[in-house]
């Protein structure tokens, strides 16, 4: 089971690391990408490159949670994992006494 979670821990945070460079890829993408021409009364590009910023920041956003639940899923494993080492060092040591 250790091993299935250490995985799926490293692939949360995989996708997490590569979903945050695709937000802010997204996000760059205002600047130099092309611009949005105006056909109405109004010009609106201002407005529609601060509307990619700020989801292309949502899109980070959730991969920075997809990485977080992976690092907790890991942390997890490791307490799992010395816990296991603390239970079994008081077995022996309570053996150890009784004897």
């Amino acid at each position: 089971m250790k091993p299935f979670a250490r995985i799926t821990s490293f692939v949360f945070v995989g996708l997490g690391l590569l979903i945050i460079l695709g937000g802010i890829l997204f996000a760059l993408s205002a600047f130099f990408g092309e611009r949005p021409t105006s056909t109405g009364l109004f010009d609106m590009t201002g407005v529609m490159i601060l509307a990619q910023i700020g989801v292309g920041g949502a899109i980070s956003l959730q991969g920075f949670l997809l990485a977080a639940i992976g690092e907790a899923i890991w942390l997890l494993v490791d307490i799992a994992e010395n816990t296991e080492k603390t239970s079994a060092y008081f077995a022996a040591r309570m053996r150890m006494e009784t004897a």
